[in-house]
């Protein structure tokens, strides 16, 4: 049996059927929380960087453009970036010069594993629900996005998105996604880092329920320059499972049992491993400088996209 602290989750059956083509109906994100979301910004930290592009802004595809200084109008320069308010002030001609922030891809790779599957409501809808989000932030902000799924060794990208937001392109790929299959962090970060060249910023959604690697990878990761940010989804029932006294736990990944007493004292031991897991994947983000946020399927998603992830540093 995998040497994880959730005892909720184990309890969930089986499912061997690959899970990364099935349609399923619903909308992840309604017109009104979209306006929301207009609002807000996801914040890139370290791969943003500005360009200065003198008297032609906007010229740059995506990115945003932001006044820098003035310098002294030349000959050849375009006068519609002559600043006349200063000219009737000073009688001498400058030329507004901007820095515009070119368009950087922001990746969300979303753990589609058996064990997403569990809870009420189940922990894989909302990483689908907080994927969509952060992707039509990315877009709404002039930059790149791209989704992917993965279980066991299998990641399914969708297309790479620009430009104004197809939201029901972003829903449609993340509707088809279903839990199946074990984990594997580090194969899915390789798989990546072997299509993404570029320094980008990596969203990691998942219930971090896998034997190590991880961490290594996103250590690699980070090494490498990227930026990087942790979604750590757990469901109330592993987060306060009940004392359900005798019971046979069969692990949903990789059906293996067993029999055990779910009293209060194995609840008390149980919690124990469970805060010491979640503050170790805290401690060593922090270290290494990758936002992390913790977050329960009964937080209303609005509550977590608007407050968690506001003060976890990854939208504003």
């Amino acid at each position: 049996m995998r040497n994880t602290p959730s005892i909720a989750q184990a309890q969930s059956p089986p499912n061997r059927h690959s899970a990364l083509g099935n349609r399923q109906s619903g909308s992840l994100l309604d017109p009104d929380f979209l306006r929301k979301l207009d609002l807000l910004e996801i914040i890139f930290r370290r791969n943003v960087v500005g360009r200065r592009e003198g008297d032609r802004p906007g010229q740059q595809r995506g990115g945003r453009i932001e006044f820098a200084d003035y310098r002294e109008y030349s000959p050849g320069d375009d006068p519609r970036y002559v600043d006349w308010n200063v000219y009737a002030r000073t009688g001498r001609l400058f030329i507004k010069e901007f820095t515009k922030q070119e368009a950087v891809l922001a990746c969300v790779l979303v753990d589609a594993s058996a064990s997403m599957g569990f809870g009420e409501p189940p922990k894989l809808l909302h990483a689908k629900r907080l994927a969509a989000a952060l992707a039509y932030l990315a877009l709404i902000g002039g930059h790149e996005a791209q989704l992917a799924a993965f279980a066991a060794d299998a990641v399914l990208w969708s297309p790479r998105h620009a430009g104004r937001p197809d939201i029901h392109a972003i829903a449609g790929f993340l509707e088809a996604v279903e839990p199946a299959g074990p984990t594997d962090l580090l194969a899915a970060l390789r798989a990546f880092r072997e299509r993404v060249h570029e320094r980008s910023l990596l969203i990691l959604i998942s219930d971090l329920l896998a034997e190590g690697g991880g961490q290594r990878g996103l250590r690699l990761l980070g090494s490498q320059r990227f930026d990087l940010g942790v979604l750590h989804v757990l469901s109330p029932q592993e987060l306060h499972p009940p004392a359900v006294g005798a019971v046979r736990l069969t692990d949903s990944e990789t059906a293996a049992a067993q029999d055990l007493v779910v009293d209060a004292a194995a609840l008390d031991h149980y919690a124990e491993r469970l805060n010491a897991f979640c503050e170790g994947w805290r401690a060593f983000c922090q270290r290494h400088d990758i936002r992390y946020v913790e977050t329960s399927t009964a937080t209303p998603f609005e509550e977590c996209v608007l407050g968690y992830l506001r003060r976890g540093g990854l939208v504003r």
